[in-house]
């Protein structure tokens, strides 16, 4: 099989090539800058970030790519799930004022997996664990956020990836 598949020390493992997709006006989804895809969403009150990647440097590596570099920290943080490909990158968006979203499930979640050690193989250099990200607004029933103009819907989810699911709906 032929494939863009690599594997570094510093990146980590990536699938395929770093690119974007574009599914909605101000709707970027990065994808292949690391192990898993990440979302922004540029709304007239800030950028919405739905995960946050394995680590830091490809998150910012990603912002600049999508022509974002300039709205780091972002306005809101939504996690999907608490497993490192989603959670890793956090600090690079996260700020004084992101409002860090995540389900009900998550601080469990992110307990549970508190002794996992991800090979560096996968992630590259820089990731935060799960147990480190501490989000300031926990979901537990179908929640209606609006950021600018925007509206966005959390549902927390069963069988999903993992019990902490959350799906988002624009």
């Amino acid at each position: 099989m032929f494939t863009s598949f690599s594997l570094t020390a510093r990146d980590g493992m990536r699938l395929s090539a770093p690119g974007m997709l574009s599914p909605a006006p101000g709707v970027r989804v990065a994808q292949s800058y690391d192990f898993g895809d990440f979302a922004f969403i540029e709304t007239s009150g800030g950028v919405v970030a739905i995960d946050a990647g394995t680590s830091p440097d490809r998150v910012l590596a990603a912002m600049a790519d999508l022509g974002l570099k300039d709205h780091a920290p972002v306005s809101h943080l939504i996690l999907t799930h608490a497993h490192f490909d989603h959670v890793g990158g956090a600090a690079a968006v996260r700020g004084p004022d992101t409002d860090v979203i995540a389900s009900a499930g998550f601080p469990a979640e992110a307990e549970r997996q508190r002794d996992w050690r991800v090979p560096r193989y996968l992630t590259g250099i820089g990731a935060s664990p799960a147990s480190d990200v501490k989000p300031d607004r926990l979901i537990s029933e179908r929640t209606f956020i609006v950021v600018g103009d925007t509206e966005f819907t959390l549902i927390p989810v069963r069988g999903g990836e993992t019990p902490d699911a959350l799906m988002v709906h624009l």
